[in-house]
């Protein structure tokens, strides 16, 4: 038999925005998935039928979005598994509150990463420019 929501107590319900979010990043990784992989079945049957890799114009700029897309399709299944299971961290033994992290420096850590791969970033771009 099939439980219904009106079986969890009201303050271990998914709230809606919650639900929105797992149904919206569940459809980006999805999607993204999907075309990442008609992607690869392209290139696939371009080396089968003529041993070269694919040379249009579609293939070549959805090819150079495929790692950026890789990336978002990644972090879509991350958010349906981290939010998807709200508010619980091991269901029926710990919830997120009670494993939430007390640290006050982890923004600071954030911050300092964040600064350093942009910093990165740009002395990249600007490296392979001035090549």
């Amino acid at each position: 038999m099939i439980q219904g929501l009106d079986s969890v107590p009201a303050d271990e319900r998914p709230t809606d925005s919650e639900v929105n979010t797992v149904h919206l990043a569940w459809y980006v990784m999805v999607g993204l998935g999907t075309l990442l992989f008609l992607l690869s079945v392209w290139y696939g049957l371009c080396w089968l039928f003529r041993r070269d890799m694919p040379k249009s114009r579609w293939f070549l700029r959805v090819a150079s979005c495929a790692g950026v897309a890789a990336i978002i399709c990644m972090e879509a299944g991350w958010v349906v598994s981290e939010v998807g299971r709200q508010p619980w961290i091991v269901y029926n033994l710990m919830k997120v509150e009670d494993g939430a992290t007390a640290n006050t420096g982890v923004r600071i850590t954030f911050v300092l990463v964040t600064l350093l791969y942009l910093a990165l970033g740009v002395t990249t771009v600007l490296i392979l420019r001035r090549t």
